[in-house]
Protein backbone atom coordinates (compact mmCIF):
# COMPACT_ATOMS: atom_id res chain seq x y z
CA UNK A 1 0.00 0.00 0.00
CA UNK A 2 1.71 3.47 -0.91
CA UNK A 3 1.42 6.29 1.71
CA UNK A 4 -0.50 9.33 0.81
CA UNK A 5 0.69 12.83 1.30
CA UNK A 6 -0.97 16.44 1.77
CA UNK A 7 0.08 18.66 -0.80
CA UNK A 8 -0.15 22.43 -0.82
CA UNK A 9 -0.68 22.47 -4.96
CA UNK A 10 -2.35 19.39 -5.66
CA UNK A 11 -4.04 18.65 -2.05
CA UNK A 12 -4.42 15.18 -0.96
CA UNK A 13 -2.88 12.54 -3.07
CA UNK A 14 -0.52 9.25 -3.66
CA UNK A 15 2.94 10.01 -1.56
CA UNK A 16 6.40 9.39 -4.47
CA UNK A 17 9.83 9.80 -3.83
CA UNK A 18 12.20 11.65 -6.33
CA UNK A 19 15.96 12.96 -5.66
CA UNK A 20 15.88 16.39 -4.00
CA UNK A 21 17.08 17.79 -7.48
CA UNK A 22 13.91 16.71 -8.78
CA UNK A 23 12.19 18.39 -5.88
CA UNK A 24 14.71 21.92 -6.72
CA UNK A 25 13.38 21.68 -10.30
CA UNK A 26 10.03 21.65 -9.92
CA UNK A 27 10.54 25.22 -7.73
CA UNK A 28 13.32 26.78 -10.25
CA UNK A 29 11.70 25.29 -13.58
CA UNK A 30 15.07 23.79 -14.81
CA UNK A 31 15.21 20.65 -16.42
CA UNK A 32 17.12 18.06 -14.69
CA UNK A 33 16.06 14.87 -16.56
CA UNK A 34 13.21 12.48 -14.66
CA UNK A 35 14.07 8.54 -14.47
CA UNK A 36 11.31 6.98 -13.52
CA UNK A 37 10.87 3.75 -11.40
CA UNK A 38 7.79 1.60 -9.73
CA UNK A 39 9.20 0.16 -6.79
CA UNK A 40 8.69 -3.08 -5.01
CA UNK A 41 5.74 -2.27 -3.50
CA UNK A 42 4.17 -0.28 -6.73
CA UNK A 43 4.97 3.37 -5.76
CA UNK A 44 6.37 5.88 -8.30
CA UNK A 45 10.00 6.87 -7.63
CA UNK A 46 12.14 8.89 -10.17
CA UNK A 47 16.03 10.20 -10.02
CA UNK A 48 17.49 13.06 -12.24
CA UNK A 49 20.47 12.33 -14.36
CA UNK A 50 23.09 12.90 -12.02
CA UNK A 51 21.60 10.81 -9.42
CA UNK A 52 20.34 8.05 -11.61
CA UNK A 53 24.01 7.78 -13.02
CA UNK A 54 26.21 7.66 -9.80
CA UNK A 55 27.50 3.97 -9.00
CA UNK A 56 26.40 1.86 -6.45
CA UNK A 57 29.36 3.30 -3.81
CA UNK A 58 28.47 6.78 -4.52
CA UNK A 59 24.75 6.10 -4.10
CA UNK A 60 25.59 4.46 -0.66
CA UNK A 61 27.54 7.81 0.51
CA UNK A 62 24.84 9.80 -0.53
CA UNK A 63 22.03 8.55 -2.05
CA UNK A 64 19.94 8.27 0.24
CA UNK A 65 20.33 12.01 1.71
CA UNK A 66 18.59 13.04 -1.14
CA UNK A 67 15.38 11.27 -0.99
CA UNK A 68 12.36 13.53 -0.82
CA UNK A 69 8.86 13.18 -1.27
CA UNK A 70 5.97 14.43 -3.20
CA UNK A 71 2.61 13.92 -4.27
CA UNK A 72 1.98 12.14 -7.43
CA UNK A 73 0.54 15.68 -8.64
CA UNK A 74 4.06 16.94 -8.32
CA UNK A 75 5.26 13.85 -9.71
CA UNK A 76 3.68 14.61 -13.06
CA UNK A 77 4.50 18.05 -13.41
CA UNK A 78 8.56 17.04 -12.49
CA UNK A 79 8.16 14.32 -15.36
CA UNK A 80 5.99 16.73 -18.12
CA UNK A 81 8.72 19.51 -17.25
CA UNK A 82 11.71 16.95 -18.80
CA UNK A 83 9.49 15.87 -21.28
CA UNK A 84 8.60 12.46 -19.93
CA UNK A 85 4.25 11.95 -20.53
CA UNK A 86 2.18 11.14 -17.75
CA UNK A 87 0.82 8.07 -20.81
CA UNK A 88 4.34 6.70 -20.26
CA UNK A 89 4.27 6.82 -16.38
CA UNK A 90 0.82 4.94 -16.09
CA UNK A 91 2.31 2.11 -18.33
CA UNK A 92 5.27 1.98 -15.60
CA UNK A 93 2.74 0.11 -13.44
CA UNK A 94 0.95 -2.49 -15.89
Amino acid sequence: MNDNVNCSIHGDGEATYVCSHINLSLKDRSRTGFVPVVDDEGGYQAFCTTCHDMTDEEWEREGRSLITMICIGCFRDAAALNGVEATYLEGLRA
